[in-house]
């Protein structure tokens, strides 16, 4: 069983996370085993790169895309992705400056198009 986030599938999921676990699952077709929310943020990272089989030595070239600063933003800072900050949800343009230094997305943007037509 592929561990990302103990318990019943879906019911224990953090808010916001249930979109990667059905992600994973998906890919997987394996129903991930959900990891308590204390976990640190680099387990759920290093997880999500074994599952897509993404060497260790490429890691660095990751982009993480959410809309909160304390969970994915602090991910990509603690596993040195790169953070890419959506101002659709939690995280809102007028609070980026009080954001702690480890929850500041590298680059901001309002719609996942922007992105999509950057690549």
């Amino acid at each position: 069983m592929l561990s990302l986030f103990g318990g019943d599938h879906l019911a224990q999921l953090a808010p916001g996370a249930d979109a990667t676990a059905i992600a994973v699952e998906h890919q997987r077709a394996q129903i991930p085993e959900i990891l308590p929310r204390h976990q640190p943020v680099g387990i759920a990272f290093e997880a999500a790169a074994d599952a897509m089989g993404i060497a260790r030595r490429d890691r660095s070239r990751i982009v993480i895309v959410g809309d909160d600063p304390a969970l994915e933003m602090r991910m990509a800072h603690n596993t040195g992705a790169t953070g890419i900050g959506m101002t659709t949800g939690i995280m809102k343009p007028e609070t980026l400056a009080m954001l702690k230094p480890n929850q500041q997305p590298h680059a901001v943007i309002d719609r996942l198009r922007l992105l999509h037509d950057a690549l």
